[in-house]
């Protein structure tokens, strides 16, 4: 190992660097970088850390519980995928919404084209004051909004305060509860 400065030029082909993560968020945990040292990278213990490729394993371990523990809390359930699942048919079997799936689901693509058999999905929680949630769509005014779920707008406003008293603020993607109305 002689001729480098720190003494294990040598050893550095056996190391990984661990980026490390910007929040403690689950998003950031699952986008973990892992990236294989050359000999030439600078060692700079400050702003990286160097571990043996064994330790990967125990590392992806520790963060994988830490990424479902803190996904369970915002997760009503967890979902395996099953041959022929799509994002669509997985949010309407949950009552949920597909943009509130993928939110919930970062690794999952925009096109939801990257499920794989036996990949388990955080399905959202429903806030409590609401039997299901609306994703806006393109041309989705409130009326119809609200006759399709035998709400009225007032309703419909009242558990949406983002909804103006117009009603002409709605975004297509726009995630709207649906309230619980007593019979």
């Amino acid at each position: 190992m002689a001729g480098h400065p720190y003494g294990f030029a040598a050893s550095l082909r056996t190391w990984v660097l661990i980026k490390p993560l910007s929040s403690n968020t689950p998003s950031s945990a699952q986008r973990l970088d892992l990236f294989f040292l050359l000999d030439s990278l600078p060692v700079n213990m400050f702003s990286r850390l160097y571990l043996p490729i064994t330790a990967i394993t125990a590392l992806g371990a520790i963060m994988g519980a830490k990424v479902l523990a803190q996904a369970s809390d915002s997760c009503q359930a967890l979902y395996t995928v099953v041959s022929g699942d799509v994002c669509i048919n997985i949010a309407e079997k949950f009552n949920v919404t597909t943009a509130a799936l993928l939110s919930a689901n970062p690794t999952v693509d925009a096109n939801c084209d990257n499920l794989g058999v036996g990949q388990q999905l955080c399905i959202p929680s429903v806030p409590s004051n609401c039997s299901s949630q609306f994703e806006v769509q393109v041309g989705d005014v409130c009326i119809d909004i609200a006759t399709e779920y035998n709400i009225t707008i007032a309703q419909l406003e009242a558990a949406n305060p983002q909804i103006d008293s117009a009603c002409d603020n709605l975004v297509p993607g726009d995630v709207l509860c649906i309230p619980i109305v007593s019979a």
